[in-house]
């Protein structure tokens, strides 16, 4: 069973926030899904939108880094976590993690959007420190 936020679609009427409340693992579990709720109490189910199908799809994507084969994972903080220690962990998960792997592989970071995060609070707290010497 899982509860958790699965991100906001945005309709003329403003934002909705979408809620995952359960965890299903094939096909015949997500027919059922109410995708919309009439005025009336009607329903629209998954399944009277879309074809539901059990399998999987094989996709070739290939990446590469410095003319290296690589691995792209994205790792983010969710709503209620701080972007700060959980970018910090990352950081310290990568270094240990790199004593231990062989030396032709290598965990980086690409971009972490802190770097531009610390930028700002610092101009913020300059400034807020020369306007506090001014007053």
């Amino acid at each position: 069973s899982a509860n958790f936020s699965a991100g906001e679609v945005k309709t003329n009427s403003g934002m909705i926030a979408v809620r995952i409340e359960n965890q299903y693992y094939r096909g015949d579990e997500f027919r059922n899904i109410p995708v919309k709720l009439g005025a009336n109490g009607a329903k629209v189910l998954l399944q009277d939108i879309a074809t539901i199908k059990d399998g999987f799809t094989e996709e070739e994507r290939y990446f590469e880094y410095s003319g290296q084969n690589a691995i792209y994972m994205s790792v983010e903080a969710t709503r209620d976590q701080n972007i700060i220690p959980v970018a910090q962990s990352v950081r310290n998960y990568i270094e240990a993690k790199n004593k231990t792997l062989p030396s032709d592989v290598q965990l980086k970071i690409l971009v972490d959007m802190t770097y531009y995060l610390n930028g700002r609070l610092d101009m913020m707290l300059k400034n807020l420190l020369q306007g506090a010497v001014l007053v």
